[in-house]
C-alpha cells in the first residue's frame, strides 16, 4: 500500500477535530523542546526543492539489470518471463537467469543473435507502477519512452539510501499523524510524491546512511548534508544504461578469480581459436589442458604432451593472460580477458585488438548446470560431460536438408530426395531409395554436431565438425567456416 493512501486516510480521519490526547501531548511536548513549528523544522524537507528531487531521482526503479531482455533502461520485465533465445526455450526465473540468456547469445561469435519473448508480460516502470505488455509491439512503445542508450535519465544510480529510515509525518495544519519507517526505495518514493503534491509534511530522523557507487558510507547528519551527499554522486559512476550485455563481463574480474577457475578444473579443451580469418579450434580437438596454481601448463593427447608456463596480472577488464607453450604456437601470446563464464558451461574467454580469439572450456560442473536430468543421456560420442539437449531432438524423428549454402552457393537440390534418420547407436542414415549410413556424435554439450558418410558423394560434403548455431524441436542450423574463412551452412528441418 502506498504512503499516500494511508497518509490520507488518517487526515480524513482526523480532519476538523483535534488529534487525540496522545497526539496533543506529543505536538505540545514538541513545540516546548523545538519552539519552532513544524514546517519551520530543519529536518522538514521542502516539497519540490532540490532536495526532494534528488531523494526522487534516487528512489526510482533502475530498470537497467534487464536490457538483454527489453533493450530499456527504464523499464524491466516482472519475472518469471519465458524466452526463446537462439532457437532455445528459457524460462527466467531470476535476476542471475539473465547470465543464461547471455552464455547462449555468447556460445557462437558468427551467428545472428534472436530473443523472441512470451507475452503477455508485466512491465515495472521508474514510478514502480506495473503495466501488462500485450504483445512486442506494446513493450516496443514503451521502451520508446526510455530514450536511447546511455542517453541522460532522471534516475540517480550512483548512491543509494540505505534503509530503514523514520520520518516523522505532518498534515498540511501542522498536526502530528504518524512515524513513518521507510523500508525500501518505493516507500521513499511515494513520500516524496505526496510531499510535493501538498498532502504532507515530512521531517527526515537522522543520520542517513547513504551508500556510495565505489561501496563506500556517508553519514548525513542534516538536510545540507544528504543534498551535498547526493549532488556529488550525481554522475560519478557508469550508470551501465546500455544495452550492450557483453561489454562489461570482466568488470569485478580479479587476477585471483581467473586462477582458482582455471585450476579448480584440470581438464580443459579449446572451444574457439580464430586467429586472422581462420578457426583453427578443429586442430586441437583431442587435446586437453591443465592450468597449475606455479604457473605451469600441460596440454596432452591420446599422442602428444607439451608444457609450457602462464601469467596472469591486471584487474577487471584489463587483465593480460601470457600463454607459452614451446610447440604450440598457435597459443603463444599476450591475451587479454574477456570473460569467465561460470553459467551453464564454464569457460575462459580471451581476446585480442586485432580480433584473435581464444576460448578454453572446462569439462567440469558449473554453477548453472547440475546433474545431468531426463533427456540429458549426453547423445553418442558425446564425450564432455556436458547437458547435451541437441541429442534428443535429432533421434526423435526424420529430417530433410531444407537449406544448404557451400561457400554461399545453393547447393540445397541436391539433397532434396534424402531422409535422414539419426539413430541412439551413433549411426546415421540417408535414404534417397538407396540407403548410405554414415555416423554422428555431439561434443562440448551439444554445441558441436559431427557426421561423417565415409567417401560416398554428395553426402561426404557433410562430413565435419559444424558449430550448432541454433535448433528447435524441428530445425537445426549449422555452420562450418573453412581454413579460408569461407562458411558452409547447413539446416536440417523435421519431416
Amino acid at each position: 500500500m502506498k504512503l499516500k493512501k494511508k497518509i490520507l486516510r488518517t487526515i480524513r480521519r482526523y480532519s476538523g477535530l483535534m488529534l487525540t490526547a496522545a497526539l496533543l501531548l506529543t505536538s505540545s511536548c514538541r513545540q516546548e523542546e523545538d519552539s519552532v513549528f513544524i514546517g519551520e523544522d530543519p529536518r522538514a524537507i521542502q516539497a519540490n526543492s532540490t532536495l526532494a528531487t534528488l531523494l526522487q531521482q534516487t528512489s526510482l526503479f533502475d530498470g537497467s539489470a534487464d536490457n538483454i531482455l527489453d533493450n530499456a533502461s527504464c523499464i524491466a520485465l516482472k519475472l518469471p518471463v519465458t524466452a526463446t533465445v537462439n532457437g532455445q526455450q528459457v524460462v527466467i526465473d531470476t535476476p542471475e537467469d539473465y547470465l543464461v540468456v547471455e552464455a547462449i547469445f555468447d556460445a557462437f561469435t558468427d551467428d545472428v543473435d534472436t530473443l523472441v519473448l512470451d507475452f503477455p508480460i508485466t512491465a515495472v516502470q521508474a514510478d514502480f507502477t506495473e503495466v501488462v505488455l500485450a504483445d512486442a509491439n506494446a513493450l516496443a512503445a514503451l521502451a520508446q519512452g526510455c530514450g536511447g542508450e546511455n542517453q541522460p535519465d532522471d534516475d540517480l544510480e550512483c548512491a543509494d539510501i540505505l534503509y530503514p529510515v523514520s520520518v516523522s509525518i505532518f498534515s498540511p495544519s501542522q498536526e502530528l499523524i504518524d512515524v513513518e519507517i521507510l523500508e525500501d526505495d518505493e516507500d521513499l518514493y511515494d513520500l516524496i510524491e505526496d510531499l510535493n503534491e501538498g498532502d504532507i509534511i515530512a521531517a527526515i530522523q537522522f543520520p542517513v546512511t547513504v551508500l556510495l557507487a565505489d561501496g563506500s558510507r556517508v553519514d548525513a547528519g542534516n538536510l545540507e548534508q544528504l543534498e551535498a551527499i547526493l549532488q556529488s554522486a550525481a554522475g560519478t559512476c557508469d550508470e551501465d544504461d546500455d544495452n550492450d550485455y557483453n561489454d562489461d563481463d570482466c568488470d569485478t574480474c580479479t587476477t585471483q578469480s581467473l586462477t582458482d577457475v582455471l585450476t579448480g578444473c584440470s581438464a580443459w579443451t579449446v572451444d574457439e581459436l580464430e586467429l586472422g580469418d581462420a578457426d583453427l579450434e578443429d586442430s586441437y580437438e583431442g587435446l586437453t589442458f591443465e592450468f597449475l596454481a606455479d604457473g605451469t601448463v600441460t596440454a596432452t593427447s591420446a599422442t602428444e604432451s607439451y608444457t609450457g608456463s602462464w601469467t596472469a596480472s591486471g584487474s577487471g577488464n584489463n587483465i593480460a593472460v601470457t600463454i607459452n607453450i614451446p610447440g604450440l604456437d598457435d597459443f603463444n601470446a599476450q591475451w587479454t580477458l574477456h570473460e569467465i563464464q561460470q553459467v551453464m558451461e564454464l569457460k575462459v574467454d580471451l581476446r585480442q585488438s586485432n580480433g584473435d580469439r581464444l576460448r578454453f572450456e572446462g569439462a567440469c560442473g558449473t554453477g548453472g548446470g547440475g546433474d545431468d536430468g531426463p533427456g540429458d543421456d549426453d547423445g553418442p560420442g558425446d564425450d564432455d560431460g556436458g547437458t547435451d539437449t541437441l541429442s534428443p531432438v535429432l533421434t526423435a524423428g526424420n529430417w530433410a536438408v531444407f537449406s544448404y549454402l557451400d561457400e554461399g552457393a545453393d547447393a540445397t537440390a541436391t539433397y532434396a530426395a534424402y531422409t535422414f534418420t539419426f539413430m541412439s547407436d551413433g549411426t546415421v542414415q540417408a535414404d534417397n531409395g538407396s540407403v548410405v549410413t554414415g555416423t554422428w556424435s555431439t561434443s562440448n554439450g551439444g554445441t558441436e554436431l559431427v557426421l561423417d558418410f565415409g567417401a560416398n558423394p554428395p553426402l561426404d560434403e557433410f562430413n565435419d565438425s559444424w558449430d550448432v548455431l541454433q535448433f528447435t524441436d524441428t530445425r537445426v542450423e549449422l555452420r562450418d567456416v573453412s581454413g579460408d574463412g569461407s562458411p558452409n551452412d547447413l539446416i536440417f528441418e523435421k519431416l
